[in-house]
């Protein structure tokens, strides 16, 4: 089973919930690099490890932050302060 839960905020900050089978993840926002779709899945690939969720990357578009991810594709969200470099 795999649930997941809206954005919360913390001290430490934004961090998304993505319970799967009966271990729930608590993932910084900070931390993901990327998610690819899968339909009703998404991969949500950070520093440290993949993580499978619910939700269409629809879906997830409405819940991030829209300063902090951008979709690239039809199938995949970055995250822009991983991802962005600047040139001046």
């Amino acid at each position: 089973t795999v649930r997941t839960k809206l954005i919360g905020n913390e001290e430490e900050g934004e961090y998304i919930l993505v319970k799967v089978d009966k271990i729930q993840h608590k993932i910084p926002l900070r931390e993901i690099c990327f998610m690819e779709g899968y339909g009703d899945f998404v991969k949500i690939h950070t520093s440290q490890e993949v993580i499978i969720g619910s939700g269409s990357l629809k879906y997830w578009m409405e819940k991030l932050p829209q300063t902090g991810f951008l979709r690239t594709h039809k199938s995949n969200i970055i995250n822009i302060h991983k991802h962005l470099k600047l040139k001046s």
